[in-house]
């Protein structure tokens, strides 16, 4: 199988249009085997969002038991959500649920996370 890879490199929190903090997202980039993709900024939404279309995929096969498991979202309204210390600990569990997800079988084929990670749908199989 491709050397597949998906590195969450930084975080940024979006401002409304009154300077509050509205949401925050991740700079994601693929690589596969030596291909880098360019990369694709996401809210936690938007990636548990394509995540769970590729878990769905795997339902009702042997494999939905062992597929990862996506860090949880966070309800609780005393916790600062766009704190310095929150979001190191939730950039952190992304990095390690991405390490566990491109480790999962043909997770590689996808075509869904492919597209939404800019790599060439058809797989790593067709650089």
């Amino acid at each position: 199988p491709p050397d597949f890879k998906i590195v969450v490199h930084e975080y940024r929190v979006d401002k409304d249009p009154l300077g509050n903090a509205s949401k925050t997202r991740y700079r994601l980039e693929a690589t596969v085997d030596s291909a880098v993709f360019p990369c694709v900024w996401a809210s936690f939404s938007e990636i548990s969002n394509v995540v769970n279309i590729c878990k769905s995929s795997y339902k009702n096969t042997h494999l939905s038991s062992s597929f990862p498991t996506f860090p949880a979202r966070c309800f609780d309204l005393r916790v600062n959500q766009f704190g310095e210390e929150f979001l190191q600990e939730r950039k952190a569990n992304l990095e390690s649920f991405f390490r566990n997800l491109t480790g999962f079988p043909r997770i590689c084929e996808r075509a869904e996370l492919l597209r939404f990670l800019n790599v060439p749908v058809g797989g790593p199989a067709s650089l």
